[in-house]
């Protein structure tokens, strides 16, 4: 089964201790690809730390409050796709 037409979103989620850039590699690979033109890809960032060294005196983000914002994000930023995937969490 192909895409098609269909009108894909695809919600790439960066770790802890990342951001939303992990993952402009593949976006550009999947945006390049002809077969997946009505795909489109998109990322939820929030604010994570990178892991320069270990700091107990930094505050990570609530998982409770990102699955809120994730929620909100896929209401108002991904509400016009036909289908909707989630990418790594």
């Amino acid at each position: 089964m192909g895409v098609g037409t269909t009108n894909l979103g695809v919600v790439f989620i960066h770790g802890l201790f990342s951001s939303e850039k992990t993952w402009d590699p593949l976006a550009r690979l999947l945006e390049s690809d002809e077969e997946l033109a009505s795909v489109t890809v998109t990322r939820f960032g929030y604010a994570s730390p990178r892991l320069r060294r270990f700091r107990p005196d930094r505050r990570t983000a609530d998982y409770n409050d990102l699955a809120e914002r994730l929620k909100a994000f896929l209401h108002y930023e991904a509400a016009e796709y036909d289908r909707l995937v989630l990418g790594p969490v």
